[in-house]
């Protein structure tokens, strides 16, 4: 799936690969980098505004009324007919930067360990995402959720799933809305993943809660 993801620490590689409006200075005044990003955190996150890509500031998680609990991922398979998600599919969706992302391998019913998973190459990766405005504490929050697909064939020693991404190419179809999303929404298509043991995550003891 998607535990948590690190943002890139190189505004321009950000404003290059994406295209944006947002001065380079901008960007590293207002969205912080270099940092890991977990379920609840506020991160930058690409949409289309008057036909210009920009970046914004929306909180990682989206509230379910009806489950009662932040919903931090969509899976593809359900997102056009899922209460929560079809609107949002029609006319709101965004790109997520970021530089590499990381999930939880279970090894046993009592150990587990962090990986992380980064691109051979040099290009950032940009996750299929969707934002939803919604309540809370009686003001309007933006949120996010980051699409997910079924594991690619590199990523099956890891977990079933993994967060779909969208190509360059497709950045403008993807934004605008017109276009199929599922035709859009990739696991591989080119791009290669290397999977690493995070050398700072000790394995954690399940049983100790």
């Amino acid at each position: 799936m998607c535990d948590s993801y690190r943002l890139p620490s190189d505004a321009d590689q950000i404003v290059s690969q994406f295209r944006i409006e947002n001065e380079t200075a901008e960007i590293g005044e207002k969205f912080r980098m270099d940092r890991e990003v977990f379920p609840g955190d506020i991160a930058p996150v690409l949409i289309l505004q008057s036909e210009e890509r920009v970046l914004k500031n929306y909180k990682w998680g989206v509230w379910n009324s009806k489950t009662q609990k932040y919903e931090t991922v969509a899976r593809i398979e359900s997102f056009k007919t899922s209460p929560l998600w079809k609107d949002a599919i029609k006319s709101s969706r965004c790109l997520i930067p970021a530089s590499s992302f990381s999930e939880w391998k279970t090894l046993s019913e009592t150990e587990r360990i962090n990986v992380e998973i980064n691109h051979k190459s040099t290009e950032l990766f940009a996750f299929a995402g969707l934002h939803v405005h919604y309540h809370e504490g009686g003001q309007i929050i933006p949120g996010f959720a980051i699409i997910t697909v079924p594991a690619s064939l590199e990523m099956t020693p890891v977990g079933e799933r993994q967060p779909g991404v969208i190509t360059q190419e497709d950045y403008s179809s993807w934004l605008d809305g017109a276009a199929d999303p599922i035709s859009l929404v990739r696991s591989e298509r080119g791009i290669v993943f290397e999977i690493k043991k995070d050398p700072s995550t000790e394995a954690e003891d399940l049983s100790s809660g």
